[in-house]
């Protein structure tokens, strides 16, 4: 039995044992450790208790006393001590060993039983065997009382401490593959695909956070895939594409660098540059709304500034019933703007 090892259920360890002090879980699990070594019963004797608890004698019966008094260890008629739970597993470990055996013997195969199916092997673990024994001086403290009405009856299956239940690795193993936590947002696999290509670090992920950031703002999903196609054009057109000069796809969208190019259509783009009264002009009411709101997250941040004027000046361009839509009125007087706040 040398060399063996165990996998401990430690939750039914811990449930099982939870009345025993230290000194007395620690003399059960040598016990079984024992046990498991020698294959069945283990003597009761003095001397054998001893070497295995590594305390005097008077502590090792007093030990042995508490176990039995708590129905965790129980003396066959022969004086021998043994554990229900330690019997039943070393049986299943030996009909395991034997089916191992008979499939062997066949060359590998199991055996087939009447009607066509797989003989089914019995789930068992193997335990670990106890160390070589040596005797030490007193353990020290008197001996711990045990509730009796707490402990575990009989060493039930499903608490006894040599369980051969599944590990939680297994079990996690056989569990189905969780979902994902979400889907991309919308546009953000068009947009990544569309995005030019540079030479150095572009993380996919750090841009999806910017991505979400834009969208939630208020920028549609077409408007920012017709800017990023505007902008890979761009960077072809001045010879910038796969080099260190295209931007980082997230720094491109947190810097608002897709203002430039966005509801600016490529065959108009220059003249609309050039000209911004005719920009403006084609901007649509929901595209005015969205910059709007983008600029209120945003803290006052206006990227039309070479265009108009913000909201809050009365100068600015965007129409007055989506400034009304925003709470903000001019009233025509030229002076500051009023931004009122409407009732919830």
């Amino acid at each position: 039995m040398k060399g063996e090892f165990y996998k401990m259920d430690f939750r039914a360890w811990n449930t099982g044992t939870v009345d025993l002090s230290l000194e007395q879980e620690a003399a059960y699990l040598r016990l079984c450790h024992a046990m498991y070594d020698a294959g069945g019963p283990v003597p009761g004797s003095t001397r054998f208790l001893m070497s295995i608890f590594r305390c005097a004698n008077s502590k090792a019966a007093g030990l042995v006393r508490q176990l039995v008094k708590a129905g965790k260890i129980q003396r066959t008629p022969d004086g021998l001590l043994t554990n229900r739970r330690v019997t039943t597993e070393l049986s299943n470990r030996e009909r395991l060993s034997e089916t191992r055996r008979a499939a062997g013997e066949m060359g590998g195969k199991s055996h087939r039983i009447a009607g066509g199916g797989k003989q089914s092997e019995p789930r068992v673990t193997s335990e670990c065997g106890s160390s070589d024994p040596g005797v030490t001086p007193e353990c020290g403290s008197s001996d711990h009382p045990v509730a009796p009405s707490k402990s575990l009856k009989n060493n039930d299956a499903a608490k006894a401490n040599a369980s051969t239940l599944r590990s939680r690795g297994e079990e996690r193993r056989e569990e189905p593959p969780k979902a994902p936590k979400g889907a991309d947002p919308e546009g953000f696999a068009e947009f990544w695909k569309a995005y030019p290509k540079r030479d150095g670090d572009n993380s996919r992920k750090t841009a999806l956070r910017a991505y979400g950031k834009v969208i939630g703002s208020g920028i549609t999903p077409a408007a920012i895939l017709s800017a990023v196609r505007a902008h890979a054009a761009d960077m072809r057109a001045k010879g910038k594409l796969g080099t260190e000069l295209v931007p980082m796809a997230s720094t491109w969208l947190n810097q608002g660098r897709f203002e430039r190019f966005t509801n600016a259509p490529e065959a108009h783009r220059e003249a609309a540059r050039a000209d911004p009264a005719a920009r403006l002009a084609r901007v649509p009411e929901d595209e005015w709304r969205a910059r709007v709101r983008s600029w209120e997250s945003r803290c006052g941040h206006w990227p039309w500034q070479g265009l108009t004027e913000p909201p809050d000046d009365p100068r600015t361009k965007v129409p007055a019933h989506v400034l009304a839509e925003f709470g903000i009125d001019h009233g025509g007087s030229g002076r500051p703007s009023l931004r009122l706040v409407a009732a919830a």
